[in-house]
C-alpha cells in the first residue's frame, strides 16, 4: 500500500502473490531510482527487492 504524501487518504493498494525477495547489497536498484527521481536512499544496506505477481489494484 502506498499513500499520497500530501493526501494520506489517497492510496494505491497492490495485491498479488510474492514471487521472490532478492537481497540488494549495495542497493543498486534503489540508487538508480534515486538518480532518476532525485532521492537516493539513506538506508541502502538494508534494502531488498520484492518481485510481486500483481493480481489486483485498488485506489482511492
Amino acid at each position: 500500500m502506498i499513500t499520497g504524501p500530501d493526501a494520506p487518504a489517497r492510496y494505491l493498494k497492490v495485491r498479488g502473490r510474492l514471487f521472490s525477495v532478492e537481497d540488494e547489497k549495495g542497493a543498486q536498484f534503489y540508487l538508480d531510482l534515486g538518480k532518476r527521481y532525485g532521492e537516493p536512499p539513506s538506508d541502502a544496506d538494508d534494502r531488498v527487492t520484492m518481485i510481486l505477481d500483481a493480481t489486483r489494484f485498488l485506489t482511492k
